[in-house]
């Protein structure tokens, strides 16, 4: 059995947005997908926007499911495929990724190990600066780029007090190669939650060679089941800025929502190791639904 999906995101005249689906509703055995959608050069939404004009999107997945019995260690195993291309309405292709999950396997504690390679192309029209620091910028140039890479991905359950995720690629990037390497950790407990991530990319290109690193730390408190603190913070080395974002959330009741949020920016220009304020601002919301 299949599902179509259709959507039409909006019209303005002859400049629209339109998009169509098939979706297999099965979860064991074989189950994949088919989507393709078209925005136009001069769609423009009433509500939010489109970070990608003028192009035709193909999106597909295929797979398989195995659920093994009662008993056993394991819950599920999957393998399968998905691949993505958009093609300028113009003509010519804009960019193409193809993943196959090699292996995903899952067991009863929802502890999920995975293998994936992906094969991708690139046609830029356009030079983009791919990364720039005083005195030096890497650019990537027109033309058709294809790269391969190849990864694993290890996650553990995270209704444990301890969790953490551990992922790693390597292979081609452009017209060079890259190395990532990706962790997480979450410690939670009473009324607590603390995420931290890290990741970092090694990078060489025929223009040079460059390293970048995000890092971030979530947190999370429940002084009450309607008063929570939440704050997050986030480093990049591109960038050099050190974003901090904290947030009080009240909630009465249901319909009701009341937020104080405060943003925090901190940049370091020239990339010297001192950090200057780059913007802070505080804001007040609250929120009432009236039922009729």
């Amino acid at each position: 059995m299949w599902i179509m999906q259709s959507e039409t995101p909006g019209l303005q005249g002859k400049d629209r947005a339109w998009g169509l689906g098939l979706r297999s509703p099965n979860t064991e055995g074989w189950a994949g997908g088919f989507n393709v959608k078209q925005i136009e050069n001069n769609f423009n939404p009433a509500l939010g926007f489109v970070n990608n004009k003028g192009v035709r999107n193909y999106i597909a997945d295929l797979g398989y499911t195995h659920f093994f019995g009662r008993g056993s260690y394991f819950q599920q195993v999957r393998s399968g495929f998905d691949g993505e291309q958009t093609y300028f309405l113009d003509g010519g292709l804009q960019s193409q990724a193809f993943r196959f999950t090699l292996f995903q396997i899952t067991n009863n504690s929802r502890d999920v190990f995975r293998i994936r390679l992906a094969d991708n192309r690139e046609v830029v029209r356009r030079p983009f600066v791919i990364f720039a620091e005083p005195g030096r910028q890497i650019v990537i140039e027109p033309g058709d780029y294809k790269f391969r890479r190849g990864g694993f991905r290890l996650t553990t359950a995270n209704q444990r007090p301890l969790s953490f995720m551990l992922g790693g690629a390597i292979g081609d990037f452009w017209n060079g190669s890259q190395d990532t390497f990706r962790s997480g950790l979450r410690l939670q407990g009473g009324k607590a939650i603390v995420d931290v991530s890290y990741e970092v990319n090694n990078i060489t290109l025929p223009q040079g060679r460059f390293s970048t690193r995000l890092a971030s730390i979530n947190t999370q408190y429940a002084f009450t089941s309607n008063f929570y603190w939440v704050n997050l913070l986030q480093y990049d080395n591109v960038s050099e800025v050190l974003g901090i974002n904290t947030r009080l959330q009240w909630i009465p009741s249901a319909g009701q929502e009341g937020f104080i949020v405060l943003n925090y920016k901190l940049q370091d220009y020239d990339k010297d190791n001192q950090f200057t304020e780059m913007a802070m601002d505080l804001s007040l919301k609250f929120t009432y639904t009236i039922r009729f």
